[in-house]
């Protein structure tokens, strides 16, 4: 997949290749979080979780429905016991449209009437899979992800998403009209490559999210939240068999000398040396490889998954972000499992090109630098793959100040 993006948060621009290993590297506040929230949103859109949308599409209907009914209660005339009825059909439509046009309905209730009526039937004839429906949920992710896509510093230009996928191009588009709200456009209906996506933000997710979420049916919570998509997926094995990745497996146990387990009844663990550890009493850093593990013993990582983790380096040793490194390039390398990293780290982003080199792995290894813009409001997301300098000197310009700092003395 490729993605083009502009005038999306602080992005002016971003054209990225989406394949193996993509590293993207930035001064905080430079969009990289961003690229990866994206991604998310948009495979989460076109791949909706068909109860998930049955769910959404009745309660949409119920409520609108109520509405009607509550609003031709107010006049006395009217008897709704004739509107009363679970089975919504096309003369149901009509008699509520001969009903809004007699002279004895107000005319605030006549609004009330239509404004409800025009949302009843766009839910009631939106169906799975059509562009109408995932462009419903593109948007729902957006705004759940980045609440508004435009930059506020930049409202005039059009916020645009360009996808290039195996069948095709897809343009989503979005044109500002007020604080917070925006009228999306969808262009084409593609089966994207990638049918799923896990964004890992912070390993206190173990803590939070999947602690809840241990022995529950994940069939039955839907939700339009990473943090519990990811936790349900973490929490339900979709097999147990981790024949296929037990190299790299028995290699983060190793690092961390054990391993995180679940069980239904005490939650989530951390068994190191056939000893059960409280996950509340572990260190963060073990968290971080015990995500791996977990994702690797629910059999939630293929070829059609897409593994976003942002800024893994934030709670490991220097040591230990080499490692995690390495883990990574090995997982996408010998099982062909796509990845976006966010980082500022030199020795995690060093480490990322160094085991990509070493494992023959360069050309299915993407770097881009979020460059900020000189007036600090908007960025500019260039690639670096031939060259990652720019990314050290701007991590470098810490270890010169801190030099400016003792040569004063």
């Amino acid at each position: 997949m490729k993605i083009k993006l502009q005038n999306i948060g602080i992005i002016e621009e971003a054209d990225i290749n989406i394949e193996g290993i993509t590293l993207i590297a930035g001064q905080n506040d430079s969009g990289k979080s961003t690229v990866g929230k994206v991604l998310y949103s948009i495979i989460k859109g076109f791949n909706q979780n068909i109860n998930l949308f049955l769910d959404e599409k009745n309660n949409r209907i119920i409520y609108r429905y109520q509405d009607i009914l509550k609003e031709l209660k107010k006049n006395v005339s009217i008897d709704i016991t004739e509107f009363q009825t679970k089975e919504i059909s096309l003369e149901w439509f009509e008699k509520i449209e001969k009903t809004i046009k007699l002279e004895s309905t107000a005319e605030d209730s006549k609004k009330a009437l239509s404004d409800s009526l025009r949302m009843l039937k766009l839910y009631f004839n939106v169906e799975y899979n059509t562009i109408e429906q995932k462009k419903d949920e593109i948007t729902n992710w957006l705004r759940s992800e980045i609440a508004t896509l435009h930059n506020i510093f930049n409202t005039d230009a059009y916020s645009i998403i360009e996808i290039e996928d195996l069948e095709g191009n897809a343009k989503i588009k979005q044109w500002f009209k007020e604080i917070n709200f925006y009228i999306l456009e969808l262009d084409n209906n593609l089966e994207t490559y990638f049918k799923e996506a896990y964004f890992i933000e912070s390993p206190a997710i173990i803590d939070d999210s999947l602690q809840r979420f241990v022995g529950k049916d994940s069939l039955q919570l839907h939700s339009r939240n990473r943090q519990e998509e990811l936790a349900k997926s973490l929490s339900n094995p979709l097999s147990t068999n981790i024949s296929d990745y037990s190299t790299i497996y028995r290699e983060i146990s190793e690092i961390i000398n054990g391993e995180i387990t679940i069980d239904l009844l005490q939650g989530v663990k951390y068994k190191k040396n056939e000893q059960e550890i409280n996950i509340k009493n572990t260190a963060v850093g073990i968290k971080s490889f015990g995500l791996i593990q977990l994702l690797l013993k629910n059999n939630r990582l293929n070829n059609r998954t897409l593994l976003i983790i942002d800024e893994p380096e934030v709670h490991l040793h220097p040591t230990w972000q080499v490692k995690y490194a390495e883990i990574l390039v090995k997982l996408s390398k010998d099982f062909d499992i796509p990845m976006v990293l966010t980082s500022h780290s030199p020795y995690f982003i060093e480490a990322i090109e160094a085991y990509s080199k070493k494992n023959s792995y360069e050309n299915s290894t993407n770097f881009y630098f979020a460059k900020k813009n000189e007036d600090g409001l908007s960025s500019k997301i260039i690639d670096v793959t031939k060259d990652i300098t720019p990314i050290l000197s701007s991590i470098s310009d810490a270890f010169y100040k801190i030099q400016d700092i003792n040569n004063e003395d």
